[in-house]
């Protein structure tokens, strides 16, 4: 995706910011379920939930790569796509 400038990346910027909250909550409570499951449960079942959400990150990391991307945009990119789920709860 290519900007018309700095003000686009401003823009651009902006807009992404409120998403970037909504993906931190959403490793918060990844880290948080995980470590229930861990504690409450079989300690498989935390170590499989933090794993499935760290191979969801590192793959959209990999595709974001591929596409072009220098490894920080494509490594934001992929946090806002493996995280911001909880926008919907």
């Amino acid at each position: 995706m290519r900007s018309d400038g700095p003000a686009a990346d401003s823009a651009a910027t902006k807009e992404t910011r409120g998403d970037r909250i909504i993906a931190h909550c959403g490793f918060v409570v990844v880290v948080m379920v995980s470590a229930a499951l861990a504690r409450f449960t079989a300690h498989l079942a935390g170590f499989i939930t933090a794993a499935s959400f760290g191979a969801l990150f590192v793959g959209a990391w990999a595709v974001m790569l591929k596409r072009g991307l220098s490894p920080r945009s494509a490594a934001r990119r992929a946090y806002l796509y493996a995280f911001t789920w909880t926008n919907w709860l």
